[in-house]
Formats: C-alpha cells, sequence, structure tokens
C-alpha cells in the first residue's frame, strides 16, 4: 500500500506518492529531479509540475515561473470561446492569438484523447523569446498551455520539461451530478 501526501499551494492540488511519483517521467534540463502529479480544479486539469515553481493565479490564469534565468514560464489559460472546432484556427487568426512572429508551425496533437493544435514560433514582440503553445476546445471553454524560455538559445534545456508536461496533462472528467467546490487557496470535493 502506498501512502499519498496531499497539500495545497494557493488552490492547486501536489499530489506526491511513490506509485504516482514512478508514472512521471524524469526532465532533463539543469538537474534531473521527479515531478509532482498537480490538479488545479478551477481549470479542471492534472499535470506534471514542480513544487518549487513560483505560481501566480488570475481568474482564468495560472502561471508558473520555471526560472528566472533564464526566464522560462508556463501560462495555463482557460477562457469561454465561441469557437466549435479547431479549425476554425485559421493561421492568421493564431498569429494574432498568440502574437506570433512570421514562420511559426503548426502541429495537429491529441491532448487526453482530445485534438489539440501546437504552435511553434518566435514571438513576434520579444525576438529572443520561443515559445510553444497548445490550444484545446473542450465543453465551450478554449484551454492555451503556453510555454516561453529567454533567450530562446536556452530552449535545448527546457524542451523536454515541456513535452513531459504536455504528455501528462489529463483534463478530469466528473460524473453527472458531481462538481468540484474550489476556490484559490481551498479545496473541496463534492463526493
Amino acid at each position: 500500500m502506498y501512502s499519498v501526501f496531499c497539500y495545497c499551494v494557493f488552490g492547486l492540488i501536489i499530489l506526491s506518492t511513490s506509485a504516482l511519483a514512478a508514472s512521471v517521467p524524469e526532465v532533463s534540463g539543469d538537474s534531473e529531479k521527479r515531478l509532482s502529479v498537480c490538479r488545479e480544479a478551477e481549470m479542471g486539469l492534472k499535470f506534471s509540475c514542480d513544487p518549487a515553481w513560483a505560481v501566480r493565479f488570475d481568474h482564468t490564469t495560472d502561471m508558473f515561473v520555471i526560472s528566472e534565468e533564464p526566464e522560462v514560464v508556463l501560462t495555463i489559460a482557460k477562457e469561454a470561446t465561441s469557437l466549435v472546432s479547431l479549425e476554425q484556427l485559421t493561421p492568421s487568426h493564431l498569429s494574432v492569438l498568440g502574437n506570433y512572429a512570421d514562420g511559426f508551425s503548426v502541429e495537429r496533437i491529441r491532448i487526453d484523447g482530445m485534438k489539440a493544435l501546437k504552435i511553434k514560433a518566435y514571438d513576434r514582440s520579444i525576438a529572443d523569446m520561443r515559445v510553444t503553445d497548445i490550444y484545446v476546445i473542450k465543453d465551450g471553454y478554449l484551454y492555451k498551455l503556453l510555454f516561453s524560455v529567454s533567450p530562446r538559445e536556452a530552449w535545448h534545456r527546457y524542451q523536454f520539461l515541456l513535452n513531459d508536461i504536455v504528455l501528462s496533462l489529463r483534463f478530469l472528467w466528473f460524473a453527472p451530478g458531481a462538481s468540484w467546490a474550489s476556490a484559490r487557496g481551498s479545496i473541496a470535493v463534492a463526493g
């Protein structure tokens, strides 16, 4: 039997157990370490993260500062949308949405069994910033997983971390009639 430790950092549930840790891959970067499994009930997501990352919350956005030098940031955003299909995100729409410099690439991938778009680009406003953004539409919301590294020469040190996070991303599914009651800083699970 495994022991499960659960703690809350500003509403983000961080689960730690040897069973969970064994399923989370090690990452490459400045030093190898195991990531924890994090749940963000308000966003309805579960993903790999490091509890040591600085986290800033807004109503619909979570920003994880992975490193300050080089600057490495993961932003997860959830916003209501009238879009019903990823095909509606045309290259010109994506360029404006992500502020991408010309020449960005679009790849169709799957996240937790759902269609997603993966954009590899450079930021139009900050020439030294490389970004990889993931877009998913689910239940009337556009989910954005935005990963940026500056200076862009440091990208190779963090690209595997991004891959591990993307592979771990899961949407929390709720049975009919079940709900999560969550506010930043507190957790309640309806049973």
